[in-house]
């Protein structure tokens, strides 16, 4: 090979055994070496992720159908080097990336170097080539493809088959919303999908798909069950209004309130968050710590009542006041509905009441609030609450 072979050295065994590999085609020719080096580009044999013939013939002047011709002549000579001769660590590679199938490119390289197969200092190895030396020798790997998906900021690659694509893109959606809707996600529901592959790949691939999305911490130490840290997290969003507003909070108190939010106008795939659940995201959430005793409390999150409607904030500012610290619900219709303001009326009463997380209910027809308020919250919250110049349409999401 020419030093303008693009196979990387420091591939180590892998690396080896694709560069003695290429040594072996084309030797009868006198452009074997841009013959090598075409073919290394077209199959991805260079460590990244293969060319189409159009692309692969540019670079070298050469037409399609002159790159068909010299891939075919070179495949039948690889085959023929494949069956002849020793390349253990390709096809120990290629068994290996069949084993894992699908898995992610990051995942596959993991094991290879864990295999000894490629070394620790290499560079990541796209799978693509071991796909094509695969259809090359007619090995069941070569059914499957190198998909990319688009995460935004990233791109995973992964080998799957063509069949998997589709299921990939809709657990990609389907992880993306339902996680950012209830707060968490768990591999269990992602199971489904995948069929006839084995359940240590399925659940290390769903694991992968979960860690390209940003912001993924997994909440519990088998790594089960997981929740992304943005500001698209519907449970997180929550918390922060919560804290925003009370001084602390039982993680009891806090579950019981989250689940009634939640219950009310539920999806079929809608999954409350128990206390162990919110405690676990709580350790990987930063501006929010729970103490031993259970109690949660605020750390970088800072008093702002504009995050309540003012329709909420009423509600909340009558219960804080009260001498009792909770009233029943008709006391708190007739302080807080003004029937002169239709959006502070009767409807907007019933939604806040029913979807506030401040909101507790404590019995037949009382409510409380889940903790008490923030220091020198008590007079901004009655601004935000009754001040004549209150917008009834402004605040945060109930």
């Amino acid at each position: 090979m020419t030093k303008d072979t693009e196979v990387d050295a420091r591939n180590d065994a892998l690396g080896d055994n694709i560069r003695a590999l290429l040594e072996c085609i084309g030797r009868n020719s006198s452009k074997r070496d841009r013959n090598r080096n075409m073919i290394a580009h077209h199959m991805g044999l260079d460590g990244h992720g293969g060319a189409s013939m159009e692309d692969a013939g540019r670079r070298y002047g050469l037409t399609r159908e002159a790159v068909r011709q010299i891939r075919n002549r070179l495949t039948t000579e690889m085959r023929s080097a494949l069956k002849n001769q020793s390349f253990p660590a390709l096809h120990k590679a290629i068994s290996i990336a069949h084993e894992s199938a699908p898995v992610s490119a990051d995942k596959l390289h993991k094991r290879l170097v864990d295999e000894g197969v490629v070394g620790h200092d290499a560079p990541r190895f796209h799978p693509h080539g071991l796909l094509r030396i695969a259809e090359v020798i007619q090995h069941p790997l070569g059914r499957y493809k190198t998909h990319s998906i688009d995460m935004g900021a990233d791109v995973l690659t992964s080998i799957c088959t063509a069949r998997q694509v589709e299921d990939i893109a809709k657990m990609q959606t389907r992880m993306r919303d339902r996680t950012q809707h209830n707060g968490f996600g768990r591999l269990k529901d992602y199971r489904c999908f995948l069929q006839g592959v084995r359940r240590e790949n399925k659940d290390a691939f769903i694991r992968s798909i979960a860690e390209s999305f940003s912001g993924c911490h997994w909440i519990d130490d088998a790594r089960e069950q997981f929740t992304f840290v943005n500001k698209n997290n519907r449970l997180l969003r929550r918390l922060k209004r919560v804290f925003s507003i009370v001084a602390q909070a039982h993680i009891s108190d806090l579950a019981q309130s989250i689940e009634r939010n939640y219950k009310k106008g539920a999806h079929d795939y809608t999954v409350a968050p128990d206390a162990k659940v919110i405690g676990q995201i709580i350790a990987a959430t930063p501006g929010i710590d729970q103490s031993s005793e259970g109690l949660v409390m605020p750390t970088r999150i800072q008093p702002d009542p504009s995050l309540l409607q003012v329709m909420e904030a009423r509600i909340i500012a009558c219960i804080a006041f009260s001498d009792e610290g909770e009233c029943r619900e008709k006391e708190l219709e007739d302080a807080v509905i003004d029937h002169e303001r239709p959006k502070l009326g009767k409807f907007a009463y019933s939604m806040a009441l029913n979807h506030s997380p401040l909101i507790m209910r404590k019995g037949r027809g009382r409510y409380t609030i889940v903790g008490p308020l923030r220091q020198d919250m008590a007079d901004a919250l009655y601004e935000r609450a009754f001040a004549d110049n209150a917008s009834a349409d402004a605040g945060g999401d109930v």
